[in-house]
């Protein structure tokens, strides 16, 4: 009997986010909607673009977080504009609820088909080296590093401890010039973090927090 009450209170558990709808539309660009019913402890939302339906290789498009209410019972009503999406006729998007406690709900892949005559070629991008954002933060397990690189280089990222020690280290990655994301799987105990980038002689820093 107790394993049957379990399994019906963790049925009725509440999800931090309701979603009503997630769609996409394209008006010369892409645009992006969400509606909530309900909200629970949301601190934010991600948003992220593949052109196919892979989740693990989409790239996060939102430079910052798209702020929620925090705690909402009403009908909240989102949008999000992506301007230059990838060079193909389908795409695929992703929208991330991040919760004050570090953890994440996904919703999707929605599609997005792209009609001739669109999208237009982007101008050439202008990157320069640096670390865009680590996220989500706080973070529980898991910490996706956005970057940018001015040209082909070598990179390298280390998480320090407030001791100075490094708890993680990655490896060499060379890539060329352009914006990834680097996703670490990091199970040490809570607390203050320092993530490092470094490329070639140049490092940034940016403080985070495990719970």
């Amino acid at each position: 009997l107790d394993k049957i009450l379990d399994f019906f209170e963790a049925e009725e558990a509440t999800l931090p986010v309701e979603l009503s709808s997630f769609t996409a539309i394209w008006n010369g660009a892409a645009v992006l909607n969400w509606v909530t019913a309900s909200e629970t402890q949301v601190l934010g939302y991600n948003l992220y673009r593949n052109i196919s339906a892979n989740l693990n290789q989409a790239l996060k498009i939102n430079l910052s977080l798209v702020n929620a209410s925090g705690t909402s019972s009403q009908t909240l009503n989102y949008s999000f504009i992506d301007p230059y999406p990838e060079l193909s006729d389908l795409q695929y998007y992703w929208l991330e609820a991040v919760s004050l406690d570090g953890s994440s709900q996904h919703f999707g892949p929605i599609e997005l088909r792209i009609p001739d005559g669109g999208p237009d070629v982007p101008p050439p991008g202008v990157y320069h080296n640096r670390l865009i954002s680590s996220f989500p933060n706080p973070f529980g397990s898991i910490i996706t590093c956005q970057y940018e690189l001015a040209e082909k280089a070598a990179v390298q990222f280390r998480l320090y401890n407030l001791r100075g020690q490094i708890v993680h280290k990655s490896n060499q990655i060379e890539s060329e010039r352009g914006e990834y994301n680097y996703t670490i799987e990091f199970s040490g105990v809570p607390g203050l973090y320092i993530m490092e980038l470094q490329i070639g002689e140049m490092r940034f820093r940016k403080k985070l927090l495990k719970l």
